[in-house]
């Protein structure tokens, strides 16, 4: 296996064929000018590349803090709701046990009232809405 050294002498031995005795050092100075205009070149497009990702870094960062933001704001909102809810049915005297209670009762489904399955669903939503900003958390 050859090395790097070796590879790069053949390469260069390569390039000098065919070139006349005396014209070699114009030939690698010409080389030396190209690979230098390459390499100049590849630390541009490097250098762009590493601040668009970082500028895209940056965006979705603030992105993610944002929805965050908007979730927690939700999650107290929904919670706010359900307390809400509460009250009025402790003030109508229709508190949530016994609703629950006389509901565990029933034969049938369609004894549900529209309160509880308000209730649930807003159970359901907070809870999503809570691992939502929880999960994203993790990650900022």
């Amino acid at each position: 296996m050859q090395s790097g050294d070796e590879i790069a002498n053949s390469d260069i031995r390569d390039r000098l064929k065919g070139v006349r005795t005396g014209d070699e050092t114009k030939k690698l100075q010409a080389l030396r000018t190209e690979m230098n205009a390459i390499n100049h070149a590849s630390q541009e497009l490097l250098k762009n590349n590493v601040f668009q990702n970082y500028q895209q870094f940056i965006d979705a960062s603030k992105e993610i803090s944002h929805l965050e933001q908007e979730i927690y704001q939700l999650s107290s909102l929904l919670l706010d709701q359900k307390q809400l809810i509460e009250n009025l049915m402790q003030m109508t005297g229709d508190d949530k046990s016994s609703v629950q209670t006389a509901s565990s009762h029933s034969a049938s489904a369609a004894s549900i009232t529209p309160i509880q399955v308000l209730m649930q669903k807003m159970d359901g939503v907070a809870v999503c809405a809570f691992n939502y900003f929880l999960y994203f958390s993790i990650f900022i």
